[in-house]
């Protein structure tokens, strides 16, 4: 479990919905990994953020280096 304070976690997956998240640099259906979550400044900036990392899932760190605040798990 992750307790977080002042922040937001948010998780995009294909887990339960099956492919509905595609990169948007190869049209292709992510599907590397079942799941993705980010904790962010807040819910807002969270989902936003782990929906795009899950999209561009060979790099997800990487995407996510331009935004300090928020962290991969």
């Amino acid at each position: 479990m992750v307790y977080v304070t002042d922040e937001g976690i948010a998780t995009s997956g294909t887990y339960l919905r099956g492919e509905h998240i595609y990169n948007p640099k190869t049209g292709e259906a992510a599907s590397e990994i079942v799941s993705l979550t980010v904790i962010g400044p807040n819910i807002y900036e969270a989902d936003r953020f782990a929906t795009a990392a899950f999209a561009m899932v060979k790099t997800p760190s990487t995407s996510l280096n331009r935004f300090p605040d928020s962290k991969v798990i």
